[in-house]
This record gives structure tokens, C-alpha cells and sequence, in this order.
């Protein structure tokens, strides 16, 4: 197969009905019949509406055809073919699933604190481990929590525990459910594919712009929920961290509260995962109190702005705007001002409407939510100014929060002094705000608000600081020659727009841990066992950054626990007798989860490894073969997924190799892409892959991913071909896995850094490239 990008595609080919018209127009500029197409998978598309007279679709595709087509369009692509002008082929890259330790749950389970999406991510990876976490959540489960956000709406009593901000889901599950980011890691692909396991559409893999909707994210939600209990985790609503207690800086218990009754609960706790929303300012109180090292970020504030979405689906895809395979448009801005302000676009929902957001009594907060259909009569987005450090009274690290709570209050006060009803919001007409006398070229468009608990007239310059106020005005009528419209009279601002990002960050360490500092050093404290994850402590801005996140602490908090049962199963590696080392396949993996060597049995020789997603580097390897560190170390790996992952601009004629004899004693020198830690590659940034045909060490690769190994053997002595063969030195501290059957021989090694391919080493089978055959000549 291969993935083709940069595909010019009609918007009739985006119908529902429009998947043989893609495909031909597909074919036609790949200069190949129809019926060679055998499969075809959408990778991605987006809208191109840089020409209006030209409104169409770039796509991805991933197709299979005849494997000459499939090389001959590859080499076309390698030679910069004229006719192929603008699009991407290379050999297909299928997703490869996040490699999740599998650990022995604990007496001490790790603590998930909020079920936002970092929590949530954080403790599905945890129970997907085996660690059965706890996760708590001071509002109520997503079901009660819709109910009380609706009669909010309806009546104006805020319950302050169950609202927008607080509840399953976070305060993304009231929202768009915007999926984009502008982080490039390998963990987005996982989080897509997790979302679609709990109910997603299957579309958010394809979508440029992804979004789940408000109306799916409740089932999503619950699914995600229902699947931590499953694995065994627990997840207790109504429930709120209100004390953490440690003995020599490290955590050994936390006082959890029912929201409800009041009953308040001792938990033993070693490893806490604080994703607790940027919302939850009583939680920074918290961890401020504790002494544990905080600072001010900056933040941004400002209002909602309302338009017509036709207005804006006009002004995106001129006269193609009403053509039924587009959706409603979206926009995103930005202006920099002379005085070093910006102004930009945030949470941007289409066909949506703006929410009632409030978390505390006597306060305004707004923000955007949109269906998956995004079929309401009105677009709106967030309008923001950024909000510096200079920018608060006081250095205190919360000087953030007071300034945000402080506007909050002011538009509460004001909406009320002009006749509001409790949490009715302050708003003003493009025209009124930024005044009377200013000329418009248009008609003024009629636009009423979509803030269901209704809005009223009132000065904003009253409500926002004054150098909010000054930057929006001096920004509205630069965005309108950016998309025509934007700056109608007739569009609505709705005050105010607080809680777009946390005002503060929990500091942490390489380990993602909090530490405490001394205020005159700021020198980092022991690891604490406290993990700040997520929004609220400043480390994400949206629904994918903060799952992404969550994954990424889930998986430091699952190291920790490795490294205690590992001490215990390897204990036998102060014995000096070899035999006294033989370990199972499941020890093997826990000491290689700990970072810890061990000796397997593969097709061709005994093993030497370290698993490269826990050992920082081989080091030790090199240390124990007594051997120079300038010759790289191989990769046994699961199969060709992990080519196409680990290896960068991997060729045809490299593939057809793996094809071949994989699993086999063939190695293949790639590119080394990304996802090779630096520490793994060869000084010229390459990395070699095999897969070996031996099941311990498949069984191994299944339970820690790849194994950086080398032969086991002290440096110039012959590869051991049994465990009889193996050198003192090394069974004196190495663990052993008995069993298998060996080859007896090294792996043939081929060079595919360029083309073509040249072989290094023969090896256990012969290799001629030069055959006719194009999957290679092999003789045994």
C-alpha cells in the first residue's frame, strides 16, 4: 500500500454518494485506471478556500494497487515527476497501537484527581496497565451533570459543584469538542483512536479539523468511565481533595470530602495525579499552601463574539458556501498590535452557541459549545487579549485568579445594575462598543444571542480592564479586512471570556513531579509523588493537549511502580550461580520495564537487550560486552508497523525485504526517524531493525515494545548458541530466559539508507538483490 497526499478533489466528491467520483478524480491524477485502485482509505481532508471561485478538497489517501503500480508511482515520486506536481507518495505507515506495560496492581493504587480529559486519559492508561486506579471527581457523573446545567440555564441556581467547569468530562464536554493541536508528537494518533474506541465517530481520523460535539461527548464520556471500571479501576463522583499529607517530602496519604454529605475519607496514596482543571482555584490554594514551587503564566481574557454563521459561511467559501458537502465555516485570527498586545480567536464554534460557564456565586463566565452537527444559526468565538504577569497587582502566584474572579463579579454587578437576572450576561453590539460614528461598508445584520440565560445591554468598558477594552477595539476593524464582515454593527460581544487557560502553573520536574523550592534558591526538592497534569496546572490549552498529557504523566506514574516489583523479581541477580537466574518470560519483562538487562533466546544466537521504551540509553550493554560504544546496537522489533515507525523515508524495495523474510535473520539499516531516542541511533542517524522468529522474544517485544540487543557474549568471544555457552561475567548479573531454539547464526544485514539496497553481512540466509525477482532471491 501507499499514502498519497496533496490530492485536489470537486466538493461533489464530498458527498455522501461521492466516493466513486473521489476515486476517479483520484485516479485521473495519478495517471492510473479506476479499476487499478483496489482499496482506498481516507487519511485526511480539508477545505482549500484560498480561491473563492475555487472552493475544493485536499485529501490523503492510503490505496492499494497491483505492487508494480505501487512502485512504479513510488519511483515517479522519488524522480520529482512533473505530472505528479504536488503531491506526497511514500510507502503506506500504518498506525501502530501505544505499547502499554502490563503491571501488577498495587496495594497503593494511584490517585486520579478531576475527570477532565487529562484525568480521564490518565486513568483509562493506568487501568489499561494493570494499576486499577482511583479516579475522583468533585462534580457529579455526566448524566447528573447535564441535568444541572440545564436547569442552571433555565432557573439560575448554580450548583457550585456540578456546572460547565465542574463534572465528568471537564469543561470540555459543554464545548465544541475541538480536537486540533498544535503539538506534533506521536501521542495525537493515540488519542484519536482512543476517543473512537469509546464511541467517536470514525470521521476525527480523517478530518482536518476534528471535533466530537457536545451531543456525543456525553456517551464518549461515560464510555471511557465505564472502560477504567472494567480494568478494574474505581471512579467515586462527588468527591474532593481537600488535604495531602507526606513523611520526608514524599506522599503518603490523601483526605478526600463527599461534595454531598460532608464525610470525609483517609486514602493511602504514594503516586497522585492532579489534573484538576483550570477552574478549580481552591485546589491551587491547596498546593500552594503546601509549599510546593507555583508561578504566574500568562493567561488571556476577554468576550464571546456572536455573528449570523451564514455571514461567516459566506465570507469562508464565497458563492460555494451554501453546496452541501461543506459544513459550517470555521475562522481563527490574529492581530498584533503596535503596543505588543494580540488579539485572537479562541474555541471558535460553529453553528454553536455561547454558555452560561459560571463556577462561583455572583459571577459571569461565558464560553462556546457546538453540536457534532454544527447546525445552529449562529457562529461564535472566544475574542482574547493576552494577559502578562506585568499585567496583575501583585506577584503573588494566584494575582491571575483575583483579576479573573474580580472581572467575573464586575460583569455579574453590572448586568444586574442595567436590569439583569441573576447570571445574565453583559452585552454590547459591534456598533455600540466600538461607537456610533464609525462608517461601515455593508449591511448591518440582525444577530441575537444564543446565551440561554439571556443577555443585557450594558458598557463593557466597565466590565474588562482597560487595556482589554483598547486592544479590542483597535483589533475589530483589522480582523474585518481579514474575513469581510467580522466587524459588522450588528455582531454581538458577551461578556466576559475568563477561564480560556489556567492564570498559573504547578512547577514539575523531568520525572513530571511537583517539588517543593525555597522561595530565595528555587532549588528543587526530593520527587514528591504528586504529578500536576493537564490545564489547571498549566501544561495543556484543550481537549487534545491535556489528553496527550495525561498519557504522558500516566506513563511516568506507571515507571514508578515498576521499579519496585522489578527490584523484587531480579533480587536473585546477587546469587553467583547462573542457574539461580533463570527467569520466566513475565519476570523478564518486568526487569526489562525497569530498565534492567536480560539475556533471551532469539532465532540465530542468545540475546543481550535492554527495552528501549524504559533503558535511556544502551549504555549498559556496551558496559557488560566490555565493549566500545561507537558500533550502534539493533532493534528486535514486533513486524512492519514498527519499520514504517521507526525508520524515515523507508523504500519500496525495503519493504518488499521485510515482506520476505520477516520474522527471519534479516536486518534492515534504516533512517532512523523521531521516534529513535538519539541515544539508540548511529552517528550518522540511522537505525537497524529485525524481527526476530522466535517467541520468547516476540513475547517480550508484545509486553515492553522493542529490545536494543546484541549478542550475548564479553566482547570477542563467540556468540553463545545455549544458555551452557554463556559467560560467568554476565550470568553473575544478568537475568537468563531459558528455552528457544537458536539458529546459530548472526542475521544478514542489509544497507537501506540508499538506494538501491546494498547487502553488509550475508548471515544466516543468502540474499541476491540483483535477482529478477523483486521480492528477492533467497537461499537457504
Amino acid at each position: 500500500m501507499i499514502d498519497v497526499s496533496g490530492l485536489k478533489l470537486s466538493l461533489d466528491a464530498g458527498l455522501p454518494d461521492g466516493q466513486t467520483l473521489a476515486l476517479r478524480e483520484v485516479a485521473r491524477q495519478l495517471g492510473v485506471k479506476l479499476g487499478a485502485i483496489e482499496g482506498a482509505q481516507l487519511l485526511k481532508r480539508s477545505v482549500d478556500a484560498r480561491k473563492k471561485a475555487n472552493v475544493h478538497f485536499i485529501a490523503s489517501y492510503r490505496l492499494e494497487l497491483p505492487s508494480d503500480h505501487e512502485e512504479h508511482l513510488l519511483a515517479r515520486a522519488e524522480r520529482n515527476d512533473a505530472k505528479l506536481k504536488g503531491l506526497q507518495i511514500r510507502p503506506a505507515a500504518p498506525y501502530a497501537s501505544l505499547e502499554i506495560p502490563r503491571l501488577t496492581a498495587s496495594d497503593l493504587p494511584p490517585v486520579v484527581v478531576g475527570a477532565g480529559p487529562a484525568g480521564l486519559f490518565a486513568a483509562w492508561y493506568l487501568a489499561k496497565s494493570g494499576l486499577k486506579p482511583l479516579l475522583v471527581e468533585q462534580g457529579a457523573p455526566v448524566e447528573e451533570r447535564a441535568h444541572d446545567v440545564e436547569a442552571f440555564f433555565r432557573t439560575g441556581e448554580l450548583n457550585p459543584w456540578s456546572n460547565i467547569q465542574f463534572g465528568e468530562g471537564g469543561a470540555g464536554t459543554f464545548s465544541d469538542g475541538k480536537l486540533t493541536t498544535n503539538l506534533k508528537n506521536r501521542y495525537t494518533a493515540h488519542v484519536l483512536h482512543w476517543f473512537v474506541d469509546a464511541g467517536a465517530p470514525e470521521s476525527i481520523l480523517w478530518q482536518a479539523h476534528p471535533h466530537l460535539g457536545s451531543d456525543n461527548l456525553a456517551h464518549i464520556v461515560s464510555t471511557i468511565r465505564e472502560d477504567i471500571i472494567r480494568l478494574g479501576g474505581e471512579v467515586r463522583f462527588h468527591t474532593k481533595l481537600v488535604e495531602t499529607m507526606f513523611e520526608g517530602g514524599q506522599l503518603t496519604s490523601i483526605l478526600l470530602r463527599n461534595t454531598q454529605t460532608g464525610e470525609e475519607t483517609l486514602q493511602p496514596c504514594s503516586a497522585l495525579v492532579l489534573a484538576c482543571g483550570h477552574s478549580a482555584r481552591d485546589t491551587f490554594e491547596l498546593v500552594r499552601d503546601a509549599g510546593f514551587a507555583m508561578e504566574q503564566k500568562p493567561f488571556s481574557m476577554g468576550v464571546r463574539i456572536e455573528h449570523p454563521q451564514a455571514l461567516i459561511n459566506e465570507a469562508q467559501w464565497g458563492s460555494a458556501a451554501t453546496h452541501p458537502a461543506l459544513s459550517a465555516a470555521e475562522y481563527k485570527l490574529a492581530i498584533h498590535l503596535p503596543s505588543g498586545r494580540s488579539v485572537y480567536s479562541f474555541c471558535m464554534c460553529p453553528g454553536g452557541e455561547v454558555v452560561a460557564a459560571a463556577s462561583e456565586a455572583g459571577g459571569i463566565v461565558t464560553n462556546g459549545m457546538s453540536n457534532y452537527a454544527r447546525d445552529g444559526k449562529n457562529a461564535n468565538a472566544a475574542l482574547l487579549v493576552n494577559v502578562d504577569p506585568v499585567d496583575l497587582a501583585s506577584s503573588d502566584v494566584l494575582a491571575g485568579v483575583d483579576l479573573q474572579r474580580t472581572v467575573e463579579q464586575r460583569a455579574y454587578r453590572v448586568a444586574q445594575e442595567h436590569g439583569g437576572a441573576p447570571y445574565q450576561a453583559p452585552v454590547q453590539t459591534v456598533r455600540a462598543f466600538l461607537g456610533e460614528e464609525r462608517a461601515f461598508n455593508g449591511d448591518t445584520v440582525r444577530c441575537d444571542s444564543t446565551y440561554e440565560r439571556g443577555v443585557v445591554e450594558a458598557p463593557l468598558d466597565v466590565v474588562l480592564p482597560d487595556f482589554i477594552t483598547k486592544a479590542l477595539r483597535e483589533a475589530l476593524p483589522l480582523m474585518g479586512e481579514k474575513i469581510r464582515g467580522f466587524d459588522n454593527p450588528g455582531a454581538l460581544l458577551v461578556a466576559p471570556e475568563t477561564r480560556s487557560s489556567s492564570p498559573v502553573r504547578i512547577c514539575r520536574d523531568e520525572s513530571l513531579q511537583a517539588y517543593r523550592a525555597c522561595s530565595a534558591t528555587k532549588e528543587a526538592s526530593s520527587p514528591s509523588g504528586i504529578y500536576p497534569c493537564g490545564e489547571g496546572p498549566g501544561f495543556a490549552g484543550g481537549i487534545m493537549s491535556a489528553a496527550i498529557d495525561g498519557i504522558k504523566v500516566a506513563e511516568e506514574v506507571a515507571r514508578s511502580y515498576e521499579a519496585a516489583p522489578a527490584a523484587a523479581s531480579t533480587a536473585a541477580e546477587e546469587a553467583p550461580s547462573s542457574a539461580s537466574l533463570f527467569v520466566s518470560t513475565d519476570e523478564a519483562a518486568v526487569a526489562l520495564r525497569a530498565g534492567k538487562p536480560v539475556i533471551f533466546p532469539t532465532d540465530t544466537v542468545l540475546g543481550l537487550g535492554v527495552a528501549v521504551n524504559y533503558a535511556p540509553s544502551p549504555a549498559e550493554l556496551y558496559q557488560l560486552k566490555q565493549r566500545a560504544d561507537d558500533k550502534p546496537i539493533a532493534w528486535l522489533v514486533g513486524g512492519i508497523d514498527d519499520l514504517m515507525r521507526y525508520g524515515k523515508r523507508v523504500s519500496a524495495q525495503t519493504l518488499e525485504l521485510a515482506r520476505a523474510h520477516w520474522p527471519g535473520a534479516l536486518t534492515l539499516i534504516v533512517e532512523a526517524s523521531d521516534e529513535v531516542p538519539l541515544a539508540y541511533q548511529s552517528a550518522t542517524g540511522t537505525i537497524a531493525l529485525r524481527v526476530p522468529n522466535d517467541t520468547t522474544a516476540r513475547t517480550l517485544i508484545e509486553q515492553v515494545g522493542p529490545l536494543a540487543t546484541t549478542s550475548a557474549n564479553i566482547s570477542g568471544e563467540p556468540a553463545p548458541t545455549c544458555t551452557e555457552e554463556l559467560s560467568p561475567a554476565l550470568t553473575a548479573c544478568v537475568a537468563t530466559v531459558a528455552g528457544g531454539a537458536f539458529g546459530g547464526h548472526a542475521s544478514a544485514v542489509v544497507d537501506c539508507t540508499q538506494m538501491p539496497a546494498r547487502i553488509v553481512r550475508q548471515g544466516a540466509i543468502a540474499l541476491d538483490l540483483a535477482a529478477n525477482d523483486s521480492k528477492t532471491a533467497m537461499k537457504k
